[in-house]
């Protein structure tokens, strides 16, 4: 008997191809056939390429792109998903010179599709027009971006214009910028059951109204918006569940697809995972078996569809690809006899319905027998020479083709692309496109109801190109401008949304078919080396040193260059470390730069954030800004330029130049001393994350003021940095926070923390809260991660409140709503604390110090719990006690090298005026803060303070002090420390559900706090309650947010309360 123990096949993801498994593409783009060069492309763009590969694409494609060769609209459709600079710097140059407007418009629109803003001004244009189609037209592509500029002609447009389509774009278009308010009028002023077309005052059809009774086509049209500020996504939330038929559910659902709502599962047939009785399997094997002889005869006259869908999943894996080739053929045979036949009656185009029910059942036929199928590529491709002329058909069998992942499907139709007939050759170069465009979609394409279209790729992030593009010599025209020949810049006021799945791509460009995964390369030191060095023909230097050139001493209103970059060498007039790339970081790669320079205004039109391409031709990129020194009343001024550098989202260095300004030419000036140069950073840990949104919170020359910069792969930000402002004594604050969260609260806790967290917020800028609800519906299902990288060591941004979570199930703050890490900016001519921090830290070996008090003492009572806490650590982790005195400590400190991670339970208080400050130790001593600030931990332990106020930070002479600051400094890889003062019980229930989530779940520690934070107020269902301690709010985590904690050690029973 049988028993059905086939494992699930799922589609091959496949590693990127390479240029040599493309080459019949290749050959096939630079021919002279211009219908098999556009299919060609169009098939090329859908693939995942090595960039060496993207490379080739972009050198076979230059030719065709020149203004002179009258490149036409289809073939600029394609090449605007080419991730290469220098074609869409082509693009943009061809968008401005092309000398049919209607071809020129037409690549406008594509490369808003593509979510570049380039084409934001062109659009403003028709949308300022007189033409009402082109406005209509503009007025929808503007609503793919946020576009402030116009945010006054939006209002009047979406209140005003008589056509109902206009109106609608410019409500999206509003609903980008946070104010959903027009288009909800909008959406709930129609009546949607009913189709017929809304006449304008010139008695035009309205298109939208049209597209309502097209669910396939309106979806298409309208989704690829969003990621929604929050107020919009929280008002199109409320109307799907309203759901009650008096909106246009079908415009409802595009405008939230992939943003917010749950993904479809994988649907396929469950029979397999529910049936394993031997008998009953080998009954259904039967079954299947005579009915794929009945439908072998029958189909698709006669297909029981619900029988089929259940017992055909029992076919053997051997027997279902020839089966559906077999079926596929005839259907292929039955399209062509019917063509034929209704050419001879004088038809013009031959009707297909009949026969689009079969290809509905042979793809769902298919997805039933994902588990064991994988597709015939040669036989299909027979099919598809007979049916390519319906685009059904196409979406079906590249679909089912697709299964088997491109590079086979390459591989099986290479004969084909080298074949000498054109037309076998374009034909298999469309099969291409069709599997490429499916094999990323899990369900099948259905036709007759909703389509399955994706929304638009956006590609921001491209590959670099080699030794010929003149795009990555330093550019010293305006920034923002694209050169002459080809530019490294886009000429738009913020940076596009990035794909995620080309960041991908561009991250892993050049792996091989037969490299290992991050997580096997994270386990693997020799493959880590390997990764680490990378390689020399293909990988830039790993390591550089930061580039800021400009005038030691300016003159206030005068401009000068300032040449921002990287170099080889260190320069001694820039405080800053070697910049080390992270260890995902393989092959040439894109390196954002953001400057930070107050007291200075830039160039019109240009900005203070750059993306400069880095390539093995090209290793040490350089743009040029032009900054102006603003007025002053002093003679002399000493300012600083600070620059961070990231790569993704990921910040790997802070560089700093000093320079002073004098109020006019004839003040002397005494060149300021360069800013010490710091030591070399260590080689960040072997993490393959980075943050979904990086926070740079600067400090002002004006006292009081915060400049706030941000970075991420989902979605544009601001180029500039955002200024905000807090009281000049944040110390103060810090000290009133920590009196009021000593005092007893038996009612209204949640008011409390609710207001604290409100007037923390008010210390933001909005942007911050527009970006987290874009990033978070970008996130999916979990919580984004948020890394804030900060220069004041006072504010607990962590409990910022959260007007308008995006998770109502957890508290509404910051802390609880993502998953947040902190890190200390390291100050001018320091280093340290190290940047970027440790994505992965081996904690084999634990020291456990805990306070032993008298039982008696009218001050620092005995804790039991941290007793207990302390003994259940030793035994559950074989971590070594130490006594609590200093002695202790400083062995500790001294010998690190032995020790991965300290716990401490015990006292503490904060209250740097006084002598009795710090932690307090077995014997009532106190060890300050300051004592760790003198040490260098070489090994970067990881540090957990379970002691009341040990989280507070503080300043001395410009520099951090506190706990938190000072292990950071001293090279802790992470600290956890409490704001307030804790109880004693809650602490000890902290401690061990921290460690069992770090340690034995592979929970990230900034995820298992977040957790905590995400329960105060809340029940196990996610219902508000009201609190009874705030212990939860209490810890803070400095760290990066995806840092996990690797125990390789054995672990002994499991800790109980």
């Amino acid at each position: 008997m049988d028993t059905d123990d086939r494992s699930p096949v799922r589609i091959a993801h496949d590693t990127p191809l390479t240029r040599d498994e493309i080459a019949p593409l290749l050959d096939n783009l630079a021919g002279p056939d211009r219908a098999l060069r556009i299919a060609t492309l169009s098939a090329l763009v859908t693939l995942p390429l090595v960039t060496e590969a993207w490379l080739a694409v972009s050198e076979r494609l230059q030719p065709f792109l020149r203004a002179d060769a009258n490149p036409d609209a289809e073939l600029l459709e394609a090449a605007v998903h080419v991730p290469t600079r220098r074609v869409r710097n082509v693009l943009h140059a061809l968008a401005d010179t092309i000398a049919d407007p209607d071809v020129r418009r037409v690549l406008t629109h594509d490369l808003a599709r593509a979510g570049d803003r380039s084409a934001v001004p062109h659009l403003l244009e028709d949308f300022r027009g007189e033409n009402d189609h082109l406005r209509r037209l503009a007025a929808e592509y503007l609503s793919l971006f946020a576009v402030p500029e116009a945010r006054g002609e939006f209002v009047q447009v979406a209140a005003n214009d008589p056509l109902a389509d206009t109106r609608f774009w410019s409500a999206i278009c509003l609903a980008q910028l946070g104010e959903p308010e027009a288009l909800k009028r909008e959406l709930t002023s129609v009546a949607p059951a009913s189709f017929e077309p809304e006449r304008t005052q010139s008695n035009v059809e309205s298109e939208l109204s049209l597209l309502w009774g097209d669910p396939a086509s309106a979806f298409v049209r309208i989704q690829g918006r969003g990621p929604w500020p929050a107020a919009t996504q929280f008002m199109l939330e409320g109307l799907a569940e309203q759901n009650d038929g008096s909106i246009p559910w079908i415009i409802i659902e595009s405008l939230l697809a992939g943003h917010g709502e749950p993904d479809v599962d994988d649907w396929s047939s469950d029979v397999v995972q529910r049936e394993q009785d031997p008998a009953k399997v080998s009954e259904l094997r039967e079954r299947a078996r005579a009915l794929r002889a009945h439908l072998e005869r029958t189909f698709p006259e006669d297909f029981e569809r619900a029988e089929a869908l259940e017992t055909l999943a029992y076919l053997p894996g051997e027997d279902t690809a020839s089966f559906i080739s077999h079926l596929w053929m005839r259907l292929a045979e039955l399209f062509t006899t019917q063509k034929r036949a209704d050419a001879s009656s004088g038809s013009v185009q031959p009707d297909p319905w009949p026969l689009l029910a079969g290809g509905n059942d042979l793809s769902v036929m298919v997805k039933a027998m994902e588990s064991g199928f994988v597709p015939e590529i040669e036989p299909l491709f027979e099919s598809f020479l007979r049916m390519q002329e319906h685009g059904q058909f196409v979406d079906q069998i590249g679909w089912t083709v697709g299964r088997s992942g491109m590079r086979r499907v390459i591989l099986g139709l290479e004969s084909r692309l080298r074949n000498d007939d054109v037309p076998v050759r374009l034909a298999a170069a469309l099969l291409i496109e069709a599997a490429g465009t499916g094999a990323s979609e899990a369900w099948p394409p259905i036709h007759g109801g909703m389509g399955a279209s994706p929304p638009p790729r956006q590609i921001s992030l491209f590959v670099d190109e080699g030794a010929a593009t003149s795009a990555f010599e330093t550019w010293s025209g305006p920034a923002g401008e694209v050169p002459p020949a080809a530019g490294d810049e886009d000429k738009s006021a913020t940076t596009p949304r990035r794909s995620a799945s080309f960041r991908d791509q561009g991250r892993f460009s050049l792996t091989s078919p037969g490299d290992v995964s991050d997580d096997e390369a994270a386990t693997a030191e020799e493959e880590l080396a390997i990764r680490v060095s990378g390689d020399a023909d293909t990988d830039p230097p790993r390591t550089a040193y930061a580039h800021l050139r400009c005038p030691r001493a300016v003159t206030a209103g005068d401009e000068f260059d300032l040449e921002v970059g990287i170099a080889k060498d260190p320069d001694s007039e820039v405080a800053g470390p070697e910049l080390v790339r992270p260890i995902w970081s393989r092959g040439p790669y894109v390196l954002t730069v953001q400057v930070v320079a107050e007291g200075f205004t830039l160039k019109p039109g240009e900005m203070s954030r750059h993306e400069l391409p880095v390539t093995v031709e090209k290793p040490y990129p350089a743009v040029v800004l032009h900054l102006t020194a603003n007025p002053q009343t002093e003679d002399v001024v000493p300012r600083m330029i600070q620059v961070t550098y990231f790569v993704g989202s990921q910040p790997i260095g802070v560089a700093y130049r000093a320079l002073a300004v004098r109020k006019e030419e004839s003040v002397s000036v005494t060149l300021p001393d360069p800013v010490p140069l710091g030591s070399v950073m260590t080689v960040p840990g072997d993490g393959a994350t980075e943050p979904d949104l990086t926070v740079q919170i600067t400090e002002g020359q004006v006292a009081g003021d915060l400049l706030w910069t941000f970075e991420t792969p989902h979605v544009a930000t601001p180029t500039e940095p955002v200024t905000t402002s807090i009281d000049d004594d944040p110390d103060t604050f810090t000290r009133q926070l920590i009196n009021r969260m000593d005092r007893p609260t038996d009612k209204g806790l949640g008011g409390l923390m609710r207001g604290i967290g409100s007037i923390i917020e008010q210390a933001t800028p909005p942007e911050l809260w527009n970006l987290l609800a874009r990033v978070a519906a970008a996130s999916g299902d979990r919580p984004p991660t948020v890394f804030i990288v900060s220069q004041d060591p006072f504010v607990p941004w962590e409990l910022a409140l959260v007007e308008t979570p995006f998770d109502p199930k957890s508290a509404p703050f910051l802390g609880a709503q993502a998953t947040l890490g902190r890190w200390v900016m390291p100050r001018p001519g320091k280093n340290r604390p190290e940047l970027p921090p440790l994505e992965r830290r081996t904690v084999d070996s634990m020291a456990v110090m805990c306070g032993r008090y008298p039982a008696d003492h009218f001050r620092w009572t005995r804790l039991e719990h941290a007793e207990h806490e302390a003994a259940e650590l030793q035994e559950r982790y074989t971590a070594e006690p130490l006594e609590a005195n200093l002695g202790s400590m400083l062995d500790f400190l001294d010998k690190t090298s032995e020790t991965d991670a300290l716990h401490f339970a015990g006292h503490a208080i904060h209250d740097p005026n006084s002598p009795e400050n710090g932690l307090v130790f077995s014997d009532l001593t106190f060890f300050d803060s300051i004592q760790v600030l003198g040490e260098q931990l070489a090994v970067r332990p990881f540090i957990f303070l379970n002691a009341c106020q040990s989280g507070v930070g503080y300043t001395v002479l410009g520099s951090c002090a506190g706990f938190v600051g000072a292990f950071l400094f001293a090279g802790a890889s992470g600290v956890v420390a409490p704001f307030w003062s804790v109880n004693d019980a809650a602490a000890q229930d902290i401690a061990r559900d921290f460690y069992r989530q770090a340690l034995e779940e592979n929970i990230s520690p900034a995820e298992a706090l977040r957790r905590r934070r995400a329960s105060f107020g809340k029940d196990a269902d996610g219902n508000d309650i009201e609190p009874d301690s705030a212990v939860n709010l209490a810890y803070q985590f400095f760290g990066h947010p995806n840092l996990r904690l690797v125990r390789n050690a054995p672990i002994k029973e499991a800790i109980h309360a």
